[in-house]
């Protein structure tokens, strides 16, 4: 892949589109694309995490918890996007579904680029916040549902 094509696929990515032409091809100079086949892993969460990946082309299926419904990602989206901030193990295993290129984005220059663009860091910081809030919400809302749910199935006192 060129590195314009892989600044044009980041922009497009909401984790990176703040993220200044600069700044992205910082990100991608030093980021290395994976071509996997059909069934190729990218990450399991049995290995340590490094970075992140940006789907290019293709579709990558991803597992949170093993049996659960995988969810499909296509080219822009991210898979272990937080392992760019934090260390650890990837949360999700994730799959190629068909033939499929991924940007793998390095953590270590990730947060070089954090420092030496505080605005950045700031920036990604609200939109992180702003994220967690909406995400807080909804578990709200899921929660009153299943209050509801629980009160209609509760057995009734006959006296």
């Amino acid at each position: 892949m060129s590195l314009s094509r892989d600044i044009a696929v980041m922009r497009k990515t909401p984790l990176l589109a703040g993220m200044s032409d600069e700044q992205l091809r910082l990100l991608a100079f030093s980021s290395e694309t994976r071509r996997l086949a059909p069934g190729d892993m990218l990450f399991d969460t049995t290995e340590p995490a490094i970075g992140a990946g940006v789907v290019a082309s293709g579709r990558l299926s991803v597992t949170e918890t093993p049996g659960r419904r995988a969810r499909t990602l296509g080219p822009g989206s991210i898979v272990n996007g937080l392992a760019l901030l934090l260390e650890g193990r990837p949360a999700a295993r994730a799959v190629a579904e068909e033939t499929t290129e991924v940007i793998v984005l390095a953590r270590t220059q990730f947060r070089k680029i954090l420092v030496e663009y505080p605005e950045t860091a700031r920036e990604l910081q609200t939109r992180l916040a702003q994220n967690l809030i909406a995400m807080t919400t909804d578990l709200d809302g899921v929660r009153d549902r299943l209050l509801a749910v629980d009160a209609q199935l509760a057995p009734r006192d006959p006296g």
